[in-house]
């Protein structure tokens, strides 16, 4: 058993003798990265670090030896990563370059203090990184046979970048800069983009007329990945409906008043997002409107019936303004449809003010101090006169005085259609009168 026992000692010893050279061989000398930003440590945990290296080379008279490595060893909470490099003698630290986990724009710092690799030793080093640059890129879709063109500028041609999107969304490169899209942080940078003659772009939220460009100014302090969308626009008519109310007279108080009504005819399946209307007439909409409406008109008829739906109502923000009636959910429709718009109006109507009325202050304002008793009397009899010629019909504001009317209407200007504006547009309602 003692013989056993030797003979099993004397083995362990023999194969530890021989691992001693290769764990030797192993050993590593390490840089520990202490990394700062914007004043704090830098936590490496959740970003990829890379370190280029400058080496010295055994012969003095050959040039530094360049590498690059990435810095590992990362802990959560950790304020420094390792590197791991089998060798001795001088290096530099050239760059460390990582990524910024919120904006995801690229860091970069550098470190040129001589330093001494010695295997199984650690050398700390500590770089403070910098803003280096935001990525700027563009991802394209196409549909219904569309294509286009794009470019990118970042200030200058090595910044910058361009090319086409064909009728699959495929992107080709027309130019590209030696640094394309890379833009330095808080600097502005330029997207366009330019859809065929046929076509419309929709990107950022926003969406061009048939054949129109789009051109989005920011600035790359984050990485910025632009979503853009080459699309036919919707195919359909707006016509003023069969039955469009042609006016008349009406009572204050009215509501459901029809004063327009237009028909939709597509080519294919579409869905109503906006409608935008102007009002304008004698009366004041903001004031005496209560309440602008659009209906699906089932039966067509030119007014407000039981089975009729009401897509969506809003008011006007001010006299002779526009007011869009935003349609939430979409309203589909697939064939031809009749729209109707209404107001509702308050049961007191805005008056209209002679505006000669204020011009009979001005001889009282502009009489001498020494002379304002005497003018007092000629002064009220002015207002008097004026007032009384403005009760008769003349001025423009508004104001407490009874009589006459006041006229109102609705003229269709902008419609959005499958998420694609049509303006331009210029339907009249006819004339409604309300006695004061």
């Amino acid at each position: 058993m003692s013989r056993l026992r030797a003979t099993c000692r004397l083995g362990l010893l023999l194969a530890g003798l021989i691992l001693l050279p290769s764990i030797a061989v192993a050993q590593n000398a390490y840089i520990a990265f202490y990394l700062r930003f914007n004043g704090q440590p830098f936590d490496g945990y959740h970003a990829t670090e890379y370190a280029s290296f400058l080496f010295e080379p055994t012969n003095p008279d050959d040039p530094w030896i360049q590498s690059t490595s990435y810095v590992m060893g990362w802990h959560q909470g950790s304020d420094h990563g390792l590197v791991g490099l089998n060798g001795n003698g001088g290096f530099q630290v050239a760059g460390v370059g990582t990524y910024d986990p919120v904006t995801h724009c690229v860091l970069n710092g550098a470190n040129l203090a001589p330093g001494e690799l010695v295997l199984g030793d650690t050398v700390a080093i500590s770089v403070t990184l910098n803003w280096d640059y935001c990525p700027v890129g563009v991802a394209a879709h196409s549909a219904g046979g569309s294509t286009g063109s794009f470019e990118v500028y970042g200030g200058n041609a090595d910044r910058s970048f361009g090319g086409t999107v064909d009728s699959e969304g495929g992107i080709t490169y027309t130019h590209v800069g030696a640094h394309g899209g890379a833009i330095p942080h808080d600097d502005p940078v330029s997207i366009s983009f330019f859809p065929d003659a046929f076509s419309v772009v929709q990107v950022g939220g926003r969406t061009s007329e048939v054949g129109q460009g789009i051109q989005i100014d920011t600035i790359a302090n984050t990485t910025i990945a632009m979503n853009v969308s080459f699309f036919r626009p919707p195919n359909f008519t707006v016509t003023l409906g069969g039955n469009s109310p042609t006016g008349g007279t009406v009572a204050k108080g009215s509501t459901h008043v029809p004063m327009l009504e237009f028909k939709l005819d597509p080519a294919t399946a579409q869905t109503v997002n906006s409608v935008t209307l102007k009002g304008q007439g004698t009366g004041n909409e903001q004031v005496d409107v209560s309440d602008v409406a659009l209906y699906h008109d089932v039966n067509g008829n030119g007014r407000v019936d039981s089975g009729d739906s009401l897509l969506a109502s809003s008011t006007y923000p001010a006299n002779d303004g526009t007011v869009t009636l935003n349609v939430a959910p979409p309203f589909a429709f697939s064939g031809p449809t009749n729209l109707l718009v209404t107001y509702s109006f308050n049961t007191s109507i805005a008056q209209r003010l002679g505006g000669g009325l204020a011009v009979a202050f001005l001889p009282f304002f502009f009489i001498p101090a020494v002379r304002r008793r005497k003018g007092l009397m000629l002064s009220a009899l002015a207002m008097i006169i004026v007032a009384g010629a403005s009760s008769c019909g003349g001025g423009g504001s508004t104001g407490p005085i009874e009589g006459g009317t006041s006229s109102y209407q609705a003229t269709l200007t902008a419609l959005t259609i499958s998420g694609t504006p049509r303006t331009g547009l210029s339907l009249q309602g006819g004339t409604v009168t309300i006695a004061k």
